[in-house]
């Protein structure tokens, strides 16, 4: 905390407090996909972020048990706080921090990995990205087999047993 006392040329005081931040401890953060999917079948994917500032987190709780700290001076989480998410190891796009995100995954089916990276406000950055895998899988079940199970095509009965083959090469068949 500063303090700033002015005094005029007729002796009345003057006061001025501001609050000055030392943050030198970079950020940390956790991303998941939304919803905890496995598998998605679009390159658009969501995540959650989950940002953690250790640096803001102790100002803040010295902030709420000093009485003296204007409430402007007692940050709750940091504003300033800056994400990069990308489907490669190369951060390009800083955005404002945020709880969700969407990124483009490359096409083509298969495991995609997706990173993220942190930057408060004072400009401290995860060192290493926090990643996430999910499998894009864009390619239809394939029906092999869908027939009566003797083979007729014309039968007399409501009831009756089928013979049904699928494959999926990707996430599998959950549903038919």
């Amino acid at each position: 905390m500063l303090h700033l006392l002015l005094r005029d040329a007729a002796g009345n005081p003057g006061y001025a407090n501001a609050s000055i931040v030392l943050d030198t401890v970079a950020p940390t953060g956790a991303i998941a996909i939304t919803g905890g999917a496995k598998f998605v079948r679009s390159t658009t994917v969501s995540v959650d972020v989950t940002p953690a500032d250790a640096g803001m987190a102790a100002f803040s709780k010295r902030a709420s048990t000093t009485s003296k700290l204007p409430a402007a001076a007692k940050p709750k989480a940091d504003p300033g706080m800056r994400m990069c998410v990308s489907a490669s190891l190369t951060c390009s796009a800083w955005v404002a921090g945020a709880a969700r995100a969407s990124v483009v995954v490359p096409a083509g089916d298969g495991v995609k990995t997706i990173y993220l990276w942190l930057e408060d406000s004072a400009g401290n950055r995860m060192a290493n990205p926090a990643s996430v895998r999910v499998t894009l899988d864009t390619t239809k079940p394939l029906v092999t087999t869908f027939k009566t199970w003797s083979g007729a095509t014309i039968v007399s009965s409501p009831l009756v047993r089928l013979a049904v083959g699928v494959a999926d090469f990707g996430s599998g068949v959950t549903k038919m």
